[in-house]
């Protein structure tokens, strides 16, 4: 189950955190911080913001190999089934460049999704989920992974966003037939 690795603050909501879930050195948080930099001036230029956001696939080399490696590897400990995805999307942000719009995760064929905060402003970056009509916002921390079904509606917040940029790395991972998905979360 979840619980082996990660905690759920919210009782009547699926989002599970695992705290300080890969600590970067200080060589592996400065090429990993320019390199995702780096793609984004690349990339921002041809981005289609209005349908995708400030997100897209990033390379899982380096510490963002090991970063998914070890979610694979969680997360297969937890559901009971091997897990070997790579693909990762690098999101960024900072007050003037954002996507703060609700949405899914429905348009993959995704099981759960998983976020993991690379580097941002605690206490003032936010990710608000809601269920049911009802609306919870969660503070993620540095290095935290928040982990929630494909299907919670979310989204990033901007309140609290400054000049410097958000970096979190999102997983879309695929596993066990859906109908047992409720026995997971």
């Amino acid at each position: 189950m979840l619980t082996k690795h990660f905690s759920n603050p919210y009782k009547d909501f699926p989002v599970y955190t695992y705290e300080n879930f890969l600590m970067p050195t200080e060589e592996e948080f400065d090429h990993t911080h320019k390199y995702s930099l780096r793609t984004y001036a690349v990339l921002e230029k041809t981005l289609d913001k209005m349908n995708r956001g400030y997100n897209w696939p990033i390379k899982p080399y380096g510490y963002i190999g090991k970063l998914s490696n070890k979610f694979n590897k969680v997360l297969s400990e937890c559901i009971g089934e091997k897990v070997d995805q790579p693909l990762v999307h690098v999101y960024v942000s900072n007050k003037y460049q954002y996507f703060d719009l609700w949405h899914t995760h429905t348009h993959t064929t995704a099981s759960l999704t998983a976020v993991y905060y690379f580097c941002i402003d605690e206490n003032t970056s936010s990710i608000e989920f809601e269920k049911d009509g009802n609306i919870i916002e969660h503070f993620p921390k540095q290095n935290e992974l928040v982990m929630f079904p494909h299907d919670m509606n979310h989204r990033p917040t901007k309140k609290g966003l400054s000049e410097d940029h958000r970096i979190t790395f999102a997983f879309d991972r695929i596993f066990t037939p859906q109908d047992r998905l409720k026995d997971i979360w």
